[in-house]
């Protein structure tokens, strides 16, 4: 595990003091050690967080061969049964780590090599002959790669911070990525806060040679659907399969649990197969006002399967605590499970370098409530339309003023009654949307919303809803999320803040062979109108407590809501206001004190536009001396 960086170039005009300085920016990913190489032609930096061969897996790391030269940021789970394949072919090797593997595996296969992979990577290999670049993120974007070409260089890292310590003076924001953001909370790829870095989509890679480059899709999870559906015994056996694969390491690994299935599962069978105590890890909120306590359900399963739980106790958010995260992230990030994350992160770290997480459940075995909204649509999809308009419809808003318009659960029911007269992808579209275009318009500034294509950020889900027009609606809006959703929010938040303290955060349930196993089950076995991860629970029956299992899922998120309608009012009110103020202010001020009235009396739940709105002005704040024009 580790932070990568480096460039490509036709003519020397970076050298090692520049990746020296890009490869600085990464110690919190790699405290253990450093590595550079440069020439004239290439430079290629990593710090490593050292978890696999501790004393011999130094980078960068040349192939056999001598040709090729590489520096990856991960995890290979598979490198053992790979490195004997390649042994057999006389292939000899001089440490005992995986980035070797990874390395003559493509020497002898090519790109080939990269869906054979059991892992997480980000990876950068340079061609000696060729003098050609490749740049390769996993399948389903558990690491990440950012990259900006200027002029016929091309610059990388796994953050945008080791870009930008090699790009001087201020830089474009690219206002189509504050659209998304406000719409979405996150910025989906390729698209980052500034217009001259992109990010490598999951699944692909990146070509650069002669100072011209193009990208390409190297996997696609539509591969697996047509397979056979798997059985009971099946899945258990695959879920064994991947927490075996992810406790591959040579430090102790622990786990994050929540008390939630996912994460239940994770830890039950990480104790089935040590010798040892696993270490696991739960926060809770201290405030009553909020959902998220499940600490009791974790102490449930520590009785039932006997491993070492450490639980601490975290006050409501504060603003204060959005400006680490902007440090993490390097631009907005509005997924308000941030704050708990951090907190659980730095928790962990005090004790171990790796835990595994629950991530990636929801998105495969079928978690989300909106996937139960899209079962749901469907059925009344084919009731006649003066039935849907004239009882579902304002049946479902009745609900929606019972719950409470200012409450989680009201909107919820209201953003999906205000969609029942569309088609199926229209409903989930509007539904993931946390702000409608002309809410959007409202809050941008003039100069932001000049440049605003809102039929481009509609197309970030648009174009993959009709990449998979072929499948059922539940699994193609679960075919959406697993390349948005997944790779740029929940993974995303892993890495960014795993990293931010140096910790490793491995997540066998967004495991490749296990993404490819799960998609085969059908839609009656995700989710159903009365049950989600309806064949997941079925498989996982025997391993849990029956409260565990039956209890509602209650989510991984900070008492956001709660907070700006008390002490956070105030303190958002002076952040918009500051902004306004700034030199270049990306939002205006009114329309948001507007939401945020309207939130403080409990009128409407503006909790995700507000914070997404307070990540936005605090990114700006830190990053005053680099923002430039807007377009």
């Amino acid at each position: 595990m580790c932070g990568i960086t480096g460039f490509a170039q036709t003519q020397p005009a970076l050298g090692d003091d520049a990746l020296r300085r890009m490869t600085d920016t990464l110690v919190r990913r790699g405290p253990d050690d450093a590595g550079h190489y440069a020439d004239a032609h290439v430079g290629l930096g990593m710090r490593r967080l050292s978890i696999i061969d501790l004393e011999g897996g130094q980078q960068p790391i040349r192939s056999h061969s001598g040709r090729y030269l590489a520096v990856f940021n991960g995890e290979i789970y598979n490198y053992r049964e790979l490195r004997t394949e390649l042994v057999a072919k006389g292939v000899v090797f001089r440490s005992h780590g995986d980035g070797e593997v990874l390395v003559n595996l493509y020497e002898e296969e090519g790109i080939a090599a990269f869906d054979r992979l059991r892992g997480m990577f980000g990876v950068a290999l340079w061609d000696t002959v060729e003098r050609e670049l490749l740049l390769v993120r996993d399948p389903l974007g558990i690491k990440p790669i950012f990259y900006a070409a200027r002029g016929e260089t091309l610059l990388f890292g796994s953050e945008m911070k080791a870009i930008l310590a090699a790009l001087p003076g201020r830089l474009a924001v690219d206002a189509q990525a504050l659209d998304a953001v406000l719409a979405y909370t996150y910025i989906p790829a390729p698209l980052t806060i500034w217009k001259e870095i992109r990010k490598l989509r999951p699944g692909h890679y990146l070509r650069w040679r002669d100072g011209r480059w193009s990208e390409h899709r190297y996997w696609d999870l539509l591969n697996a659907a047509d397979q056979p559906p798997p059985t009971v015994e099946e899945i258990r056996a695959a879920l064994d399969d991947t927490v075996r694969a992810h406790l591959v390491s040579d430090v102790e690994v622990g786990a994050f649990l929540s008390g939630g299935l996912d994460s239940s599962t994770l830890v039950a069978r990480a104790q089935h197969a040590m010798d040892s105590q696993i270490r696991a890890f739960s926060v809770r909120f201290d405030t009553r006002s909020h959902l998220f306590d499940e600490t009791g359900y974790a102490r449930q399963l520590q009785q039932a399967c006997g491993f070492e739980l450490h639980v601490e106790n975290l006050s409501p958010s504060g603003y204060a605590a959005i400006t680490d995260a902007m440090c993490a992230f390097d631009e907005p990030f509005a997924d308000d499970s941030l704050m708990p994350s951090d907190a659980i992160s730095a928790m962990a770290a005090q004790y171990l370098k790796v835990v595994l997480s629950g991530a990636g459940g929801d998105e495969f075995f079928g978690g989300y409530n909106r996937y139960q909204g899209v079962v749901l649509h469907q059925r009344l999809a084919a009731l006649p339309s003066w039935l849907r308009a004239g009882v579902a419809a304002p049946g479902l808003g009745l609900l929606s003023a019972v719950l409470g318009p200012g409450s989680r659960r009201g909107d919820l029911v209201r953003r999906f009654s205000r969609d029942l007269h569309r088609d199926a992808d229209e409903a989930y579209l509007g539904y993931i949307t946390a702000a409608p275009p002309d809410i959007r318009a409202a809050l941008l500034a003039p100069v932001v919303a000049a440049a605003v294509d809102a039929e481009a950020t509609r197309a970030l889900i648009g174009s993959l809803q009709s990449r998979a027009a072929s499948l059922d609606p539940l699994k193609r809006a679960m075919y959406v999320d697993v390349n948005t959703y997944l790779p740029e929010d929940v993974l995303a938040l892993s890495d960014r803040v795993g990293m931010w303290h140096s910790l490793e955060i491995r997540t066998p349930l967004a495991d490749k062979v296990l993404a490819e196993f799960a998609f085969r089950l059908p839609p009656a076995e995700l989710v159903t109108r009365k049950q989600k991860k309806v064949g997941l629970r079925r498989a996982v029956a025997d391993w849990l407590p029956p409260e565990i299992l039956s209890h509602p899922k209650q989510g991984f998120e900070g008492p956001t809501a709660s907070w700006l309608r008390e002490a956070g009012a105030g303190q958002a009110r002076a952040a918009f206001e500051a902004h306004q103020a700034s030199a270049t202010p990306l939002l205006r001020v009114e329309p948001l004190e507007q939401l945020l009235a309207e939130h403080a009396r409990g009128k409407a739940d503006h909790a995700k536009r507000l914070f997404t709105a307070l990540t936005v002005v605090e990114w700006a704040r830190l990053n005053a001396d680099r923002i430039g024009s807007v377009s």
